[in-house]
C-alpha cells in the first residue's frame, strides 16, 4: 500500500491506491485484487483476544458480522474480490463452523458461496507449529453455482500429520456427501454424513426437558479450602466433596473436601469466590468432570456430598438417574458433544443440548446396567485407601501365600472390569438402536470417537514378560491407571484393561485369558499389588477409617513386620520392606499427602494443621 496506515491491509474498504509492482503504476485497492479467478491464501487466524484496539475497532466497523475474527473477515471478504465464475482455496479456523456467535455469518456464507470441498484437519496440521491447539480446515469455495449439491466432506482431525499428508497427497481419503442445505443446524456445521443430529434434534426432546446440568460453586482458593479426606478427619467443618479433574466413570474421584462450614460461610469469603446452585444439593444426583477432552464421563453423587466448579452436578427432573447416567457415559453422548463442540468441551450447556427420549431415561435395563456398573466400579474402589469406599473387609483372600494373595486382587480387578466392559457395550448397543443409528453412522462414531473396548477383536501372541513391562508402567502405586486416552481419537479408559485393549488392539477377553495362563509370572504388576496389600495391612493393624482416622497414633516397625509374617508367608524381610519401600508406596497411595511415616524404627501418623496450609506435621513434634 502506498499508504503509511497498514492495520486494514487488504481488508480495506476506502478505495487506497496501490502499487502494482508489476508495472510500477498505481491502482485502486479493489481493482488490483478484484475480479480474480482463482485466490489461494492461509489469512491469519487473529481473534479479538490480544487484539489491538485499532484492530478491533476496523473489523468491527466494516465487517460486524465476523466477531472480531480476521480469518472470518477475509472470508467475507474474498467473496467481493472474486469473479462471478471465481474460485478460493484457503486455510481456515474451524470456530466459525460451530460456535453460536457465528450463526448469522454461517447462514450468509451457505447462501453465498457454493461450497465445493471440506477437509477438516483439527489441530497438528502445521510442520513448524509443534503442540499448536488451533483447529483448522482446508476450504474450496466457489462464488457462483448451484447451492443446492453435495458437499464433499474429509474428517481427517484425528489422523497423524504424516497421515494427513499422506491421505491429501494421494486422494486415498473418501469424502462423505453432505447436502449443502443441510449441514447447517442449530449448533452448526454437522459432518456426520448423515445428518444424524439434525434429524433427532427435529424428532427428539433436549436433554434440559429431563434434567438441569448446572455449574458448581468457585471456592476462590482452592489451595486453602480443598483439601484430601485425610487431611482432616473427625472436622465437621470439612464436607466430601465431588472436585471432578480427571476421568471417571460411574463413582470415584471421592478424596476430596472442601472447607463448607454450615453454609458455605469460609467461600464466602474469599475473593474471587462464587456459590453456585448450594441449594440444590440434596436434589442433585450425579456429577461430571469439567475435563473435556477425553470425553463426558458422570458418576453417582454420594450421599451428603456436595459438587463445585470442577466436578458440577447433574439434577433429574424425570426418569432414573442411573438410566440417565447410562446415557451420558455412552459413547453416543460424547459424539453428540463433540458434534456440538469439536474441542468436546465439557460443559452444562453442552450437555443440555443432548438428544434424548423418554424412553432412556426411563428404561429399567439400563437402569440396571449402570448398576450394576456402579457396584463393579465400588469393588475396584473398596481396596484402595485414599477413596471414601475403601473397606478393610476387602483384604481377606483367605491365602498366606502374599503373591497368590497379589494375583487374586489383580485377577478380580481383571473379572470386574472385563464384566464392566462387557455391560457398557450393551448399554451402547441398546442406545444405538433407540436412536435408530444406521450401521454407517456408527461407523462414523468409531472413526471419531473409537470402538467400545470390548468390541476390539485383534488378537496376538503374547509375550509374558513384555506384557508385564507394559502393564507394570500403566500402574501407579494404588494399582490404579495412570494414563487414560490411547490417541486422539479415543475416549478416555476407566480401567487398565480398557487402555491396554484399546492400545495393543486385542480383544480384552483374550487379553484376560491369556494372563490366566501364566498368573505368578506378572512379577512386576503383582509387585505391585503386593505392595498395595502390605500397604492395607499396616493400615489395619493401625485402625485405620476413612471417616474416623487411625486408632493407634504409632506402633514400632518391628511389631508392624511381625504382624505381616504372622499373616503372610514372604521371600523377604518386611522390616526392611517398611523401612526402605513403605514410605514412597504410602506417599504414591495417597496423593502426595502422606498421613503416614516410618522412619527411626516407628510407624506413626501425621497430625494436620488444618488452619495454615495443611502442611503435615509429625504427631511426635505438635
Amino acid at each position: 500500500p502506498i499508504e503509511k496506515e497498514t492495520i486494514a491491509g487488504a481488508l480495506a474498504k476506502d478505495h487506497r491506491k496501490v502499487q502494482n509492482l508489476w508495472n510500477g503504476s498505481e491502482e485502486d485497492l479493489d481493482q488490483a485484487l478484484g475480479q480474480a479467478d482463482l485466490i489461494l491464501t492461509n489469512p491469519p487466524f487473529a481473534t479479538v483476544k490480544g487484539m489491538a484496539s485499532e484492530q478491533k475497532m476496523f473489523l468491527k466497523k466494516y465487517y460486524p458480522d465476523a466477531n472480531c475474527d480476521t480469518c472470518v473477515a477475509f472470508l467475507d471478504r474474498i467473496y467481493e474480490l472474486l469473479a462471478p465464475k471465481g474460485a478460493c482455496g484457503l486455510v481456515s479456523q474451524n470456530a466459525w463452523m460451530h460456535l453460536k456467535s457465528f450463526s448469522g455469518i454461517r447462514k450468509r456464507f451457505i447462501s453465498q458461496y457454493k461450497i465445493e470441498k471440506i477437509v477438516n484437519l483439527g489441530s497438528g496440521a502445521f510442520w513448524d507449529l509443534s503442540g499448536e491447539k488451533s483447529n483448522v480446515s482446508l476450504l474450496v469455495l466457489g462464488k457462483s453455482g448451484e447451492k443446492e449439491h453435495c458437499i464433499e466432506v474429509a474428517n481427517l482431525e484425528d489422523r497423524s500429520l504424516r497421515e494427513k499428508i499422506e491421505i491429501l497427497s494421494q486422494e486415498k481419503e473418501t469424502y462423505l456427501q453432505i447436502e449443502q442445505s443441510e449441514i447447517d443446524g442449530v449448533n452448526g456445521f454437522d459432518f456426520s454424513g448423515k445428518g444424524a443430529l439434525k434429524r433427532i434434534e427435529k424428532s427428539e426432546k433436549l436433554y434440559r426437558d429431563m434434567a438441569v446440568p448446572m455449574q458448581g460453586t468457585s471456592t476462590g482458593n482452592a489451595k486453602k479450602l480443598v483439601g484430601f479426606f485425610w487431611e482432616h478427619f473427625k472436622d465437621p467443618k470439612w464436607k466430601l466433596v465431588s472436585k471432578g479433574g480427571g476421568y471417571c466413570r460411574w463413582e470415584g474421584l471421592n478424596c476430596s473436601v472442601v472447607k463448607w462450614g454450615t453454609d458455605g460461610e469460609y467461600i464466602k469469603k474469599e475473593p474471587g469466590s462464587a456459590l453456585r446452585n448450594a441449594k440444590y444439593f440434596p436434589d442433585t444426583q450425579l456429577v461430571f468432570s469439567d475435563t473435556g477432552t477425553a470425553g463426558l464421563n458422570v458418576r453417582i453423587l454420594l450421599k451428603n456430598q456436595i459438587f463445585i466448579a470442577s466436578g458440577p452436578g447433574i439434577r433429574v427432573k424425570q426418569g432414573n438417574e442411573y438410566a440417565h447416567m447410562a446415557f451420558l457415559n455412552s459413547r453416543i453422548a460424547s459424539w453428540y458433544i463433540r458434534m456440538l463442540s469439536p474441542k468436546l468441551t465439557i460443559a452444562a450447556g453442552y450437555i443440555s443440548q443432548l438428544p434424548i427420549k423418554d424412553s432412556i431415561v426411563t428404561s429399567v435395563i439400563l437402569e440396571k446396567n449402570a448398576k450394576l456398573c456402579v457396584e463393579l466400579k465400588r469393588k475396584f474402589l473398596s481396596i484402595r485407601p485414599h477413596n471414601v469406599e475403601y473397606d478393610a473387609g476387602c483384604l481377606n483372600v483367605n491365602s498366606k501365600d502374599v503373591n497368590e494373595c497379589a494375583w487374586r486382587l489383580f485377577h478380580a480387578d481383571l473379572e470386574n472390569e472385563l464384566l464392566k466392559l462387557e455391560i457398557e457395550d450393551q448399554i451402547d448397543r441398546y442406545l444405538l438402536n433407540e436412536f435408530h443409528i444406521s450401521a454407517e453412522e456408527e461407523l462414523q462414531i468409531e472413526a471419531q470417537m473409537g470402538k467400545c473396548a470390548y468390541c476390539i477383536q485383534g488378537e496376538q501372541e503374547i509375550e509374558v514378560s513384555k506384557l508385564d513391562d507394559y502393564l507394570e508402567k500403566l500402574l501407579d502405586c494404588a494399582c490404579t491407571l495412570k494414563r487414560t486416552r490411547t490417541s486422539k481419537r479415543s475416549l478416555g479408559s476407566d480401567g487398565i484393561l480398557e487402555f491396554a485393549a484399546k492400545d495393543l488392539n486385542v480383544n480384552p477377553e483374550f487379553l484376560v485369558k491369556e494372563i490366566r495362563k501364566k498368573p505368578l509370572a506378572y512379577k512386576n504388576v503383582l509387585g505391585k499389588y503386593r505392595n498395595l496389600l502390605l500397604h492395607n495391612e499396616i493400615l489395619e493393624r493401625m485402625g485405620y477409617h476413612v471417616r474416623d482416622g487411625f486408632f493407634k497414633e504409632r506402633i514400632s516397625a518391628k511389631e508392624a513386620a511381625d504382624y505381616l509374617k504372622g499373616k503372610y508367608d514372604l521371600d523377604f524381610e518386611p522390616l526392611e520392606w517398611l523401612e526402605q519401600e513403605f514410605n514412597a508406596v504410602h506417599t504414591g497411595i495417597f496423593k502426595g499427602a502422606p498421613c503416614l511415616t516410618c522412619e527411626k524404627g516407628e510407624i506413626k501418623t501425621y497430625a494436620y494443621h488444618v488452619e495454615s496450609e495443611n502442611i503435615p506435621l509429625c504427631a511426635e513434634t505438635l
